[in-house]
């Protein structure tokens, strides 16, 4: 009966030490699914930053190129004026040939 109670209680604390690496197990692999799950989500805000700044590169290149534009037209802005008023002013008193001399010497002038 002795070696029987024995046996029992080796069955128990192998049992035991199966129930607490089962334990361990279940816990590493509940560790590994998030840590994977998070990798995957940073994976993916990674590839998405990386998009945003190609795009966001891209735009400032537009925006520069904006920048210059505007700055011709900022240049020009007080030629274009004067000549659309000039143009308002005179156009009506005058004959087509004789308009269009003075709107080729005011482009020249300007």
């Amino acid at each position: 009966m002795a070696i029987l109670n024995k046996k029992l209680e080796d069955l128990r604390a192998v049992q035991e030490y199966v129930a607490n690496l089962t334990a361990n197990k279940n816990r590493l692999q509940a560790q590994k699914d998030d840590l994977e799950f998070t990798m995957n989500r940073d994976e993916a805000r990674m590839k998405r930053a990386e998009k945003l700044v190609v795009l966001l590169a891209d735009e400032a290149v537009r925006w520069k190129e904006t920048v210059e534009s505007l700055d011709i037209e900022i240049e020009q802005l007080v030629g274009n004026v004067f000549l659309s008023c000039a143009c308002i002013s005179y156009f009506g008193a005058f004959t087509g040939v004789y308009r269009k001399r003075m709107t080729e010497s005011w482009t020249l002038e300007l």
